[in-house]
């Protein structure tokens, strides 16, 4: 027996109407919509024509610094702006507040057709381990509609934010799914890549870098990921995000990049709302979009995502956690 029927569904590459239907929760058959046909089920719903996919996947999101235009009167200049700023506001963040927030965005995103969710999760002295903690329960509370995996983030460095090691192991050690880093954001580039790739190895976990992201390519630390991922034998176990800098290399040196991403097999995730707004701010003319360079990636079987980053903070001041429109 059909436990629900959905009717009248548009599906992606078929020319006509079908009827879904779904048993034990799972997809059982697609039938041609008959108007007027009434095929037995518990439930229906008239779709109305509207199209049905697989549930979307949010690659790369912040919930705990969501939503903080309210109380943070200026908009920020850069990246490293940003960052300072949030930093700031970070200082007087409470269990209660990321909760609160957390959820406003994740009840956008559920409704907007979003069903699993990469979630950087601040670590640092200066939130301590409250944002994972926070996360963690967040995971438990929502599994019945989104399946969140937790990344422990170093957003203000390890090097120059001494303790953040101990706190990024911590994190790992309660449930995070993944370790992150921002190499841009610290004294040494380096060895912040290595501590992230010592820690993923040391609890068997992915890593996921926000890199490269600035206008000019100042620092591709892409590269030194590139070799980490291929000596520490993580080939398809990493994503980086941002990685703006790229679009500005020669068209030559892209298409270098994009096949030794490939060879890695490391996943980019473009975050176009933020690096939209953020990035060519110092061109009088012509400012580049900076957006990685997402079609050479893509001729180069680079898997590529798209995520929602951040949601009306300094970093991106509009958002609805809405992937569609991302997409647009």
């Amino acid at each position: 027996m059909t436990d629900l029927l959905l009717r009248g569904c548009v599906l992606p590459g078929r020319p006509r109407l079908v009827d879904i239907s779904i048993a034990n929760g799972r997809i059982t058959e697609l039938l041609t919509h008959e108007p007027g046909v009434r095929a037995p089920a518990n439930e229906r719903i008239d779709v109305g024509g509207r199209v049905v996919t697989p549930g979307l996947v949010e690659a790369h999101i912040h919930l705990d610094k969501a939503l903080l235009s309210e109380r943070l009167a200026t908009g920020a200049e850069s990246a490293l702006d940003a960052i300072r700023m949030v930093a700031e506001a970070k200082r007087g963040f409470t269990a209660d507040d990321i909760r609160q927030r957390s959820c406003r965005v994740l009840d956008m995103a559920i409704a907007a057709g979003t069903t699993a969710m990469r979630v950087h999760v601040e670590v640092d002295p200066i939130i301590g381990l409250t944002s994972m903690e926070t996360a963690l329960a967040l995971k438990q509370e929502y599994a019945p509609a989104i399946d969140l995996r937790l990344c422990a983030f170093a957003q203000e460095g390890i090097l120059q934010a001494p303790g953040t090691e101990g706190l990024l192991r911590r994190a790992l050690q309660m449930g995070a799914d993944a370790v992150g880093g921002v190499p841009y954001n610290d004294r040494d580039a380096d060895q912040h890549i290595d501590i992230v790739f010592g820690l993923a190895q040391a609890f068997n976990v992915d890593v996921d870098f926000h890199i490269d992201f600035f206008d000019e390519p100042a620092h591709m630390h892409i590269r030194k990921v590139i070799d980490r991922t291929h000596r520490t034998g993580w080939r398809g176990r990493v994503a980086v995000g941002h990685l703006s800098e790229a679009s500005a290399l020669p068209a030559v040196e892209q298409k270098e990049l994009a096949e030794d991403l490939a060879k890695a097999g490391i996943g980019v995730i473009s975050l176009p709302a933020t690096d939209l707004y953020l990035m060519g701010r110092n061109d009088d003319i012509n400012p580049p979009r900076g957006l990685a360079p997402i079609r050479r990636l893509l001729a180069a079987d680079v898997p590529v995502a798209l995520g929602t980053n951040n949601v009306r903070n300094p970093f991106t001041p509009v958002g609805t956690a809405d992937l569609a429109h991302m997409a647009f």
